[in-house]
């Protein structure tokens, strides 16, 4: 069984940084630390950062393609309003296969 590891509260205000960092991004694009290449870049850096090893482990924690907590969350609430049977369009697709 696995068990959810306890954050220190650096950790946690490492997150939280990164989280609130990525809302402020506007029309820019972040290039490191990504899901996709943290792991690879981080042996080009003279010295390993404590808080580069951390972010690596967390963005690798997140489903596949997403970049932050809150896109995953976004993504669950896509899935699940697109799988519900309230949603008007849904309705019309029903009507229009009858």
């Amino acid at each position: 069984m696995h068990e959810t590891p306890v954050l220190s509260e650096d950790e946690l205000t490492m997150i939280i940084d990164f989280e609130e960092e990525n809302q402020r991004l506007g029309n820019f694009d972040r290039i490191f630390p990504l899901q996709s290449n943290a792991v690879h870049y981080s042996r080009f850096f003279e010295y390993q950062r404590p808080s580069n090893e951390f972010l690596a482990r967390y963005l690798v924690t997140l489903p596949r393609g997403v970049r932050t907590i809150g896109q995953a969350n976004t993504n669950n609430n896509k899935k699940k309003s697109a799988m519900s049977p309230h949603r008007s369009d849904n309705k019309r697709t029903l009507s229009k296969n009858r």
